[in-house]
C-alpha cells in the first residue's frame, strides 16, 4: 500500500479521536507564543498539515488570516467546523498550491514525520518557497533516525519517516533557511518519543 495513502487512511479513521488527544496547554503548544511574537499581527500563517484545526490552527486564528492544508477528508471537515474563520484545503504538503512569497509564517506539528523522508528536501524547499522574505517556520521535524515505519497507531496502521535532527537541521541550512533554534519536545502521548522542533527564518 502506498505510503501516503496509510497516513491518509489512518487519519480519516481516528479523526475524533486524534482530535480529542489534543491539548492547548501542551509543551509544542506553547512554542506558539514565540512563533507568533515573530510575525505581524493579522499576517498570512499556513498550518501545514492541520488535522482537525485545534488547538493550532484554532489558537492562530484569533490573531492572524489562516490557511490549513491536510491530506484527510476527515480532518479537514472537522477542521472547517471547528475553526469556521480559517480556510482549509485537502492537500499535499509536498506540494503546496500557493504562489511564491505568499505567507508570513508557516507553522507544520506532526506532519513533515509521516511523509516519506526521500521526500523532505523537497517538502522544505516548498515551505521556504511559500514564504515571504523574512517570514518565519515553526517545524516538528524527527529528533531520531527512522526511515520507514509502519505500526499500529490508536487501532490503525500507520506510517513514520524521519531523519535525526542534525540532519533535519542541515536540510534547513542547505534550502537557505537561518534556524533560529531547535527543540527537543516529548511527544503528547508517548513519553517514550521525542520531536524537533525547529524556529527557522527565510532571508
Amino acid at each position: 500500500m502506498d505510503k501516503k495513502r496509510i497516513v491518509k487512511a489512518g487519519y480519516e479513521a481516528v479523526a475524533s479521536q486524534y482530535s480529542e488527544t489534543r491539548a492547548r496547554g501542551s509543551e509544542d503548544v506553547k512554542l506558539l507564543d514565540d512563533f507568533t511574537s515573530r510575525i505581524p499581527e493579522g499576517g498570512l500563517v499556513l498550518d501545514a498539515g492541520c488535522g482537525g484545526g485545534v488547538p493550532i490552527a484554532q489558537s492562530l486564528a484569533s490573531s492572524y488570516q489562516v490557511v490549513g492544508v491536510d491530506l484527510a477528508n476527515q480532518q479537514i471537515r472537522r477542521a472547517r467546523s471547528q475553526v469556521p474563520f480559517a480556510e482549509f484545503l485537502i492537500g499535499d504538503i509536498v506540494h503546496l498550491p500557493f504562489r511564491d512569497g505568499s505567507f508570513d509564517g508557516v507553522c507544520s506539528y506532526y506532519a513533515i514525520i509521516h511523509v516519506p523522508r526521500e521526500e523532505h528536501h523537497d517538502l522544505v524547499r516548498e515551505i521556504f518557497r511559500v514564504l515571504k522574505r523574512s517570514g518565519i517556520a515553526l517545524l516538528c521535524m524527527g529528533e531520531d533516525d527512522n526511515p520507514a515505519d509502519v505500526a499500529e497507531y490508536m487501532g490503525t496502521p500507520m506510517f513514520w519517516s524521519h531523519f535525526d535532527a542534525a540532519t533535519n537541521n542541515q536540510i534547513l541550512l542547505d534550502t537557505g533557511f537561518e534556524v533560529l533554534s531547535a527543540t527537543s519536545v516529548v511527544d503528547f502521548q508517548d513519553p517514550r518519543t521525542y520531536h524537533r522542533f525547529f524556529f527557522a527564518r527565510k532571508p
